[in-house]
């Protein structure tokens, strides 16, 4: 029973993010399957500049900063929140972060 709530509750936040707002219930429930829960403390580097892309990440609670070096520095580029997908690029098109 909670294995089944578990899987509703992933498939309503999947559905959520906007790349995945029109799957069939089918495809949604198969993508739940794949979906694996992570928890980084806050603060936490998820992945570097050119690490290679192997994962992408739907964010459930809390914030992400996006940020680059360039010229020697720090820069931000984007601060996102629940719910949005992000990393897909690197999987779609095979190249590094």
């Amino acid at each position: 029973m909670y294995a089944a709530s578990l899987q509703m509750l992933r498939m309503r936040f999947i559905k959520q993010s906007l790349p995945f707002a029109r799957l069939s219930h089918d495809r949604l429930r198969w993508l739940a399957d794949l979906v694996q829960d992570v928890t980084f403390p806050a603060g936490s580097m998820i992945f570097k500049q050119n690490d290679e892309g192997d994962t992408c990440y739907l964010i459930r609670s809390g914030q992400v900063e996006i940020l680059a070096q360039e010229e020697g520095k720090e820069k931000q580029l984007a601060v996102l929140t629940p719910p949005v997908l992000f990393g897909a690029a690197t999987l779609i098109t095979h190249s590094r972060r």
